[in-house]
């Protein structure tokens, strides 16, 4: 969760599409995943297109694999409830999650 609220801190700095990296502790070791805030839900729409990611207006990751990502828009503030559960849910396929 502290990486998630530093995540959106550091993403209100800047006015354009930026891209974190960070280190999650998962049992048994660390992922690191690569996290890009996009401003408006088509800009994220078009970066998971190019990555080609079947996500959504929302945003999208990997699931599992060698080099995670992790697309999202970027929350507005602390009090952004939908735009942090979003991050919270992609970050989630990064750690092997899938859809039922």
């Amino acid at each position: 969760m502290r990486i998630a609220m530093l995540l959106v801190f550091l993403a209100g700095c800047s006015p354009m599409a930026v891209t974190y990296e960070t280190t999650v502790p998962i049992r048994g070791g660390l992922i690191t995943t690569q996290v890009t805030f996009y401003d408006t839900d088509s800009e994220v729409a078009r970066a998971c297109a190019i990555r080609g990611v079947a996500g959504s207006r929302y945003g999208c990751a990997s699931i599992g694999g060698k080099d995670p990502f992790v697309i999202v828009r970027r929350p507005v503030n602390f009090n952004d409830w939908p735009a942090l559960c979003v991050l919270g849910h992609e970050i989630g396929h990064n750690l092997g999650g899938a859809h039922e």
